[in-house]
């Protein structure tokens, strides 16, 4: 696991953009951990994919007709080092889901795409909105109200596809799950949102 790195971010801007236009920017940055295979003897703050481990006398979901849900991932909370996002993840538990600016921004985002808060890196269009129209129902893509509740959801986590834990999510994809942050503040995971995104 890495953490974000804004400083490299900033720098970015600010060799590729206008002052004002840079600085504008970097104010609309978001905190963020990007989770990446570990390696020798770094922390281990969760896994991708194989078997999960649960507790004991608890059974894993069924889809019934269908069989086992698929394992995607799980976070050791107690492991993430969560002082650094601006979202409010718990102490502990688990949880189991310009063109020369553009060109320096996607060499810097090489790479499997795992991450824990900040902001989402889509495959196609602003997952916030397609959230926001399913937690409305579904209604036009034109109705305002999509764009204001849009603003209202966070990333809670982003599962990248990746061939070392063989998981590929349509067409090189990525699936997202995002939350309300008074929810978030309240442990209610069962009212964060999930979509995902393919090429």
């Amino acid at each position: 696991m890495t953490q974000s790195t804004a400083d490299t971010l900033h720098t970015l801007a600010r060799e590729h953009l206008p002052h004002e236009i840079a600085e504008r920017w970097i104010g609309l940055l978001r905190p963020g951990l990007r989770l990446e295979k570990a390696t020798g003897t770094a922390p281990v703050v969760g896994r991708l994919g194989g078997l999960p481990e649960l507790p004991e006398n608890e059974e894993w979901p069924v889809w019934e007709g269908h069989g086992p849900l698929s394992f995607v991932a799980s976070l050791d909370c107690a492991a993430l080092p969560s002082a650094a996002l601006d979202i409010t993840m718990p102490a502990d538990g688990t949880l189991a889901w310009d063109d020369d600016f553009q060109e320096a921004l996607w060499d810097h985002f090489e790479g499997t795409e795992h991450r824990i808060g900040g902001h989402a890196h889509p495959v196609q269009d602003e997952v916030e909105t397609e959230v926001a129209r399913g937690a409305l129902g579904s209604p036009p893509w034109d109705d305002p109200r999509i764009k204001e509740e849009a603003l209202r959801w966070v990333l809670l986590a982003q599962i990248d596809s990746d061939d070392d834990a063989d998981m590929m999510w349509g067409d090189c994809g990525a699936l997202y799950w995002l939350i309300r942050p008074e929810d978030l503040a309240e442990r209610r995971f069962d009212r964060a949102m999930f979509t995902w995104q393919c090429g």
